[in-house]
């Protein structure tokens, strides 16, 4: 069998109730070689009126890594102190700035911290803390408020939300990001004051302060958003001025057909989301009141984690099985 692989099911050897609703179960799984696996898991009962799910970023930034450790220890306090807690979706191997940015939907208290075109299997967890995983994404449009060129309306397609800028597509930078953008002075950005945080489904009304054509790295101050637009797309920018009001628009969708195709449903159902955070894979997603945090030694090397269905015994990966990145 593959190195990876489990040979010998996982057999609970100690469970310990840590916090009303939270349970910590340790034991052993054999894979592929005959090695042994150090196998931990975190039950967390969504039920239970003292319990709350989080997902947070690292040094409360895109930009930077921190030990979940680390995170879980500078974030409690005495009255909300971090029970379980471990990383969560990948950043790019090896990379630095933008590239640490998840690569799939990051929601936290009901605002927007990262969202990527491309749908990724998504824990969320709703306002009525109720939970569910899918292929989810936030599309993300800003409305300038005139005929965009090339397009069949006033609307500007805009690829993520505090992510890496490529050629010819449109960010959206707010200061969860880091202090600049950390683009390239090959695109134009547009400094925008805005009305709120950006929600996963809703309107956050803007305004033009300022428009920094051929220019990057652009400063993002407290109520502030950065529109950086690259290549082709800067055409559409055209007839923007200083003052104009510009509309930003999320909803929250599913693919249909993988996770990058052309055909996506919208979910009104997770317009409540207060938390989410993006995976790799996952099996049969569905409505839940039990989620688990799982967690092994796979590899010898580093840990796989994952974050499943009990009741459905659906399971999510969060992070690679065989590799881990700088841990998040």
């Amino acid at each position: 069998p593959a190195a990876g692989s489990v040979t010998t099911p996982f057999p609970p050897v100690r469970t310990r109730v840590l916090a009303p609703g939270i349970r910590h179960t340790t034991g052993t799984m054999v894979t592929g070689g005959s090695r042994i696996q150090a196998v931990q898991v975190g039950t967390i009962d969504l039920a239970e009126p003292t319990v709350a799910i989080r997902s947070l970023l690292s040094n409360d930034r895109v930009i930077g890594v921190e030990r979940p450790s680390e995170l879980a220890d500078r974030t409690s306090t005495a009255a909300a102190r971090a029970i379980v807690a471990t990383n969560g979706d990948v950043s790019i191997a090896g990379g630095s700035g933008a590239e640490n940015a998840p690569q799939s939907l990051h929601v936290s208290g009901g605002e927007v911290l990262v969202g990527q075109e491309c749908t990724t299997p998504t824990l969320g967890i709703m306002a009525d803390g109720s939970a569910d995983i899918d292929l989810i994404r936030v599309r993300t449009r800003v409305d300038l408020g005139y005929p965009v060129p090339g397009w069949w309306g006033t609307e500007l397609r805009v690829a993520g939300i505090n992510t890496r800028r490529v050629a010819d597509e449109a960010i959206l930078y707010t200061p969860w990001f880091g202090p600049r953008t950390l683009t390239s002075s090959a695109g134009t950005e547009v400094i925008l004051s805005v009305a709120g945080p950006i929600a996963p489904w809703g309107e956050v009304d803007g305004t033009v302060i300022a428009i920094r054509r051929g220019a990057g790295n652009t400063r993002i101050l407290p109520g502030r958003a950065v529109l950086s637009v690259s290549g082709s797309m800067q055409a559409q920018l055209a007839r923007m001025e200083v003052g104009d009001a510009v509309t930003i628009r999320t909803v929250v969708q599913e693919a249909i057909g993988g996770t990058c195709g052309r055909e996506m449903t919208d979910r009104p159902d997770w317009a409540s989301v207060r938390e989410a955070m993006g995976g790799n894979w996952f099996g049969s997603p569905t409505r839940i009141r039990r989620l688990t945090v799982f967690k092994s030694s796979a590899c010898n090397r580093t840990p796989s984690k994952s974050i499943g269905i009990i009741e459905a015994s659906s399971m999510m990966t969060v992070g690679a099985p065989c590799w881990s990145p700088p841990e998040r």
